[in-house]
C-alpha cells in the first residue's frame, strides 16, 4: 500500500478525486492501492525555551535563560490557547501515525505543498510518527489538476532528491525561532511591555511606524501654483500646470509665468468631471439602500464562496453564516404581513384609512425598515468575518456565530416595536 500525506484537506480531496474509487474513512481516503490522508498545515511547531531544560520558570520570563541557542532543535505537537496540545491535532496525528506504521503500507509519500514549508510540515510528521525504515517518495504537485496529479503520482522521486529544499526551510524556521523567540523576550522584559520581534512582523511594524511619523510630524507648507483662465471657443477653460514653486521662489514662478504668456497653445481635447448624479447613479447610490438582507447575504455568500473553493466538507457551517442576514428580510415580511391584515388588503377586503391612520402605520412600520437595513447589511460583514474563523478554525463555530448574533439583538428590538406599534393604532 502506499501511503499519501498532503499538507492539508483540500489537496487530499484533490488527490482522491484524481485517483477516483476511493472510500471516505474517518481521517483519511482508502483504496485496494492508495491511503491517503492529510495535516492541518503545521501540526508541529518549535519547543520553547523551557523545554530544552534551561531555568526552570513559573512561567514567567526571565533573563537567566536568554539568549538560548540549542544544539538540538525540539518540535511539539501544536498547542491551543490553553498551552495543551491541540484535540483536533493530536486526533489527526494520531491518525496519520497508526497509518504510517501499517504493516501493509511499504511506500509513503510526501504531498506537501510545492515549496520549502510544504515540505516541511510532511516531513517532521513522517519523522516523528514512523517506527521503521520504509520508502519515501515526494509527489511534486505545481497545481492540483486530476492530470497534473496524476502525472505526479505516475512519476514519484526519492525524497532525497529534496533533501536540499527541506534543509532551507528547515533553516528559515530555526533562524525566525532564534531571532523572534529570543529578542522578543529580551525587548519584553527590559521594557516591561510585551514588544514582539520577528523577521516579519518587524520591517512591518518599522514601515507603520514611520508613516505614523510622517503624519504626526507633517507641517503644512505654502507653494505657489500657475493657472490661468482662457476663453476657448466662448467657453471659459481653468488651465493649470503642474509646477509647483516654494513660496521664497515668487522670482522664478513669475520667470515661468512669463514663459507660458510668451507661447501660443491650442486646447486639443477636454475630459469633463461630473458634478452631478444622473439617473444611473442614483441607483449605484441607492443600491445598498433597497435591501439591507439581499445585500448582507451577497457579502457573506462571497466569503463562503472564497472557502468553499478551498474546503468544501465546510458547506454546512458556512451556509448557516451565509443565512444570518437574511433574517431581517424574514422580520420585514413579518411586519408587511401584519399592516397588511390590518387594513384589510389581506383578508375581510381593504378599509379606508385616514391621511393620520395612514402616517402612523407609516411611522410604525419605520423601526424595522430602518434597522433591518442596516443591520442586514452590517450582519453580513460580520458574517464574513465569522466565516474567516470558521475556515481556519472549524472547532470555534459557535463562537464564532456568536458575532453576528449580536448584530441581530438590534433587529429584533426593531421588529417588537414595529409590531406593537401597528397593531396599537385603531383603524
Amino acid at each position: 500500500m502506499i501511503l499519501i500525506i498532503a499538507e492539508k484537506p483540500s489537496l487530499a480531496r484533490n488527490i482522491v478525486n484524481a485517483i477516483g474509487n476511493m472510500k471516505n474513512n474517518n481521517g483519511f481516503y482508502t483504496n485496494d492501492k492508495y491511503i491517503v490522508t492529510y495535516t492541518f498545515g503545521h501540526l508541529f511547531t518549535l519547543a520553547d525555551i523551557e523545554d530544552y531544560g534551561e531555568t526552570p520558570t513559573d512561567g514567567k520570563w526571565t533573563m537567566d535563560n536568554i539568549p538560548c541557542f540549542p544544539n538540538k532543535f525540539k518540535f511539539n505537537l501544536k498547542k491551543g490557547n490553553n498551552k495543551q496540545i491541540d484535540p483536533g491535532v493530536l486526533k489527526q496525528y494520531n491518525t496519520i501515525e497508526s497509518l504510517i506504521n501499517r504493516e501493509d503500507v511499504d511506500t509513503i509519500v510526501n504531498a506537501g505543498d510545492a515549496d520549502r514549508e510544504g515540505e516541511v510540515i510532511v516531513r517532521l510528521i513522517v519523522d516523528n510518527a514512523l517506527k521503521s525504515e520504509k520508502k519515501k517518495v515526494r509527489l511534486w504537485v505545481p497545481d492540483q489538476t486530476p492530470e497534473t496529479i496524476n502525472a505526479g503520482l505516475s512519476d514519484l522521486k526519492d525524497e532525497t532528491e529534496y533533501d536540499n529544499l527541506a534543509n532551507e526551510g528547515f533553516a528559515r524556521t530555526y533562524i525566525d525561532w532564534l531571532y523572534g523567540v529570543n529578542l522578543t523576550r529580551y525587548a519584553t522584559l527590559k521594557t516591561g511591555t510585551l514588544l514582539r520581534v520577528g523577521r516579519v512582523i518587524i520591517p512591518i511594524v518599522k514601515a507603520i511606524y514611520d508613516r505614523d511619523m510622517a503624519i504626526k510630524n507633517f507641517k503644512p507648507d505654502v507653494y505657489y501654483g500657475i493657472s490661468s483662465n482662457e476663453l476657448t471657443k466662448n467657453e471659459e477653460i481653468e488651465l493649470n500646470s503642474k509646477e509647483k514653486f516654494d513660496k521664497k521662489d515668487i522670482k522664478k514662478a513669475e520667470d515661468y509665468c512669463s514663459t507660458l504668456n510668451s507661447l501660443d497653445a491650442i486646447v486639443t481635447d477636454k475630459k469633463v468631471k461630473k458634478d452631478t448624479l444622473d439617473g444611473e447613479d442614483w441607483v449605484r447610490l441607492d443600491e445598498d439602500l433597497v435591501s439591507g438582507s439581499a445585500i448582507g447575504v451577497g457579502i457573506a455568500g462571497q466569503a463562503a464562496s472564497g472557502v468553499m473553493t478551498e474546503d468544501p466538507s465546510k458547506f454546512a457551517k458556512v451556509l448557516i453564516m451565509q443565512l444570518l442576514p437574511g433574517t431581517q428580510g424574514l422580520y420585514g415580511l413579518l411586519i408587511g404581513f401584519i399592516t397588511l391584515s390590518k387594513i384589510g388588503i389581506i383578508g375581510s377586503g381593504a378599509v379606508a384609512v385616514t391621511s393620520s391612520q395612514g402616517l402612523q402605520i407609516l411611522a410604525a412600520c419605520l423601526p424595522m425598515a430602518i434597522v433591518g437595513l442596516i443591520s442586514g447589511k452590517y450582519q453580513g460583514k460580520t458574517s464574513a468575518a465569522s466565516i474567516g474563523i470558521v475556515a481556519k478554525r472549524p472547532e470555534q463555530f459557535a463562537k464564532a456565530m456568536l458575532f453576528p448574533a449580536m448584530v441581530e439583538t438590534y433587529a429584533i428590538l426593531a421588529l417588537l416595536i414595529s409590531i406593537l406599534s401597528v397593531t396599537a393604532i385603531q383603524v
